[in-house]
């Protein structure tokens, strides 16, 4: 694929993927979002299932906004 970065969620874990000198490397964080991590969007997709959708998304849209303010 040739991307520097891509996620791959099988419905129960998470893992990021890192190209590194043409191969691809699971990494613990993103290279990309650096602010967000793995234990944020379990706990995103865990919220989704108890409070909907769309309450998660906009609840986790402004932590992600403050935290880029910090």
């Amino acid at each position: 694929m040739k991307v520097p970065e891509f996620w791959r969620y099988n419905g129960t874990k998470l893992t990021i993927y890192l190209l590194y000198q043409g191969e691809y490397q699971a990494s613990a964080t993103s290279a990309t979002f650096s602010i967000l991590t793995k234990s944020m969007v379990y706990e995103f997709l865990a919220q989704c299932k108890t409070q909907g959708e769309t309450q998660t998304k906009r609840a986790f849209r402004k932590m992600l906004q403050a935290q880029l303010q910090q």
